[in-house]
C-alpha cells in the first residue's frame, strides 16, 4: 500500500473512531441519607433497593432509594455477607454464621423484600451452598478463587482464561450474557467469553467491576503504600477502546461500588461508611 493510502487509511479509521465515541453524561455524587455507618453494598436488578451491611457483614439492612427508608432484614451474624438477588429482585437469599463444636457452620435464608418476611430455607451445615442456583439454576458465573464457575442449566465448568492466573475476584456477566468481567489480584482487570477464550485486559487495577452496559464497566482502582490507602477513585472504562474515564476525584476514598445496568445508577461506599449514588448515562 502506498504512504498516501495509508494516511487515508488512517484517517479514515480515526473519524469512524471518533463517530462511535462514547459521550458520557454523569451526575454529581449524592450522599444517601442513611441513619448508620454502611458498608458493603448491593443494588437490586432495577436500582430501587440498596441492601447493606456493617464493616463485619453482622446483619442485613434495606434502603429505599426512593423513600429513604431503611428496613432491617436480620441482624444475625454474617447475614450481610454477599447477598444475592432473585432475577426479579422480589427476593434475597443470603446466609448467616454460627460455631457448632469449634467449627463454623453457614445455614440458608430467603427474606421477601415487599413484606419483610425470613425464611430457613437450610439448617447450618458445613457444605457449601451457591445461592444463585436457589433462584431457579439460571445461567451464572461465580468465584472458587482459583478458578471461575460458569453455571448453564445447573451445569457447572470451571475456567482459568489467566494461564498462570492466580485467583479470581467479582466474576459477573454481561447484561446480554455473551462475556465474563473478573478481577485477577496480581495482574488487573479482564474480560473474555464464557468459554474463557478472548481474554482481554481492560485495567492495570480494578476492584469490584460492575457491568454498566455490554460496552461499558465501571471499576475502583486503588492505591496503597501496604499499610494505609492513598487514594481510591471510581473508573469507568470502555470495553471496546479501553478508554478510561475517572468518575470520582482526589476528595473522596471509594471503597466498595455496586451498579444497575438497567439504570445506569452506581452506588459507592467509602472507608468512613458513607454511601453514595452517582447515574451515569453513555450515548454512542
Amino acid at each position: 500500500m502506498k504512504p498516501n493510502k495509508i494516511i487515508l487509511t488512517l484517517a479514515a479509521a480515526a473519524i469512524s473512531m471518533a463517530a462511535v465515541a462514547a459521550d458520557i453524561e454523569k451526575s454529581a455524587a449524592k450522599e444517601l441519607s442513611i441513619d448508620r455507618q454502611a458498608f458493603h453494598p448491593s443494588l437490586s436488578p432495577d436500582g430501587s433497593l440498596l441492601l447493606f451491611s456493617t464493616t463485619d457483614h453482622t446483619g442485613l439492612f434495606a434502603y429505599d432509594m426512593e423513600t429513604g427508608v431503611t428496613v432491617t432484614f436480620d441482624e444475625s451474624t454474617a447475614a450481610g455477607f454477599a447477598p444475592v438477588f432473585s432475577a426479579k429482585g422480589d427476593k434475597v437469599y443470603y446466609q448467616t454464621a454460627t460455631m457448632i463444636d469449634g467449627l463454623l457452620n453457614r445455614d440458608v435464608r430467603v427474606v421477601t423484600v415487599k413484606s419483610g418476611e425470613m425464611k430457613q430455607l437450610d439448617k447450618p451445615s458445613r457444605k457449601s451452598v451457591e445461592l444463585r442456583a436457589l433462584d431457579g439454576g439460571d445461567t451464572f458465573v461465580s468465584s472458587a478463587v482459583y478458578h471461575i464457575n460458569l453455571v448453564q442449566n445447573g451445569v457447572a465448568t470451571e475456567l482459568r482464561p489467566v494461564a498462570d492466573g492466580h485467583s479470581y475476584l467479582w466474576p459477573s456477566l454481561s447484561p446480554d450474557g455473551k462475556h465474563i468481567l473478573f478481577n485477577e489480584p496480581f495482574q488487573g482487570l479482564f474480560i473474555c467469553n464464557t468459554d474463557g477464550t478472548g481474554l482481554r485486559r481492560l485495567a492495570a487495577k480494578g476492584d469490584f467491576p460492575c457491568w454498566l452496559s455490554d460496552d461499558t464497566v465501571v471499576a475502583v482502582s486503588t492505591s496503597d503504600d501496604g499499610y494505609n490507602i492513598l487514594s481510591s477513585q471510581l473508573n469507568l472504562i470502555d470495553v471496546n477502546s479501553g478508554e478510561i474515564t475517572p468518575l470520582t476525584g482526589d476528595d473522596v476514598k471509594v471503597a466498595e461500588l455496586t451498579a444497575s445496568p438497567l439504570t445506569g445508577d452506581m452506588v459507592f461506599s467509602t472507608i468512613e461508611g458513607k454511601m453514595f449514588l452517582m447515574n451515569v448515562k453513555i450515548n454512542r
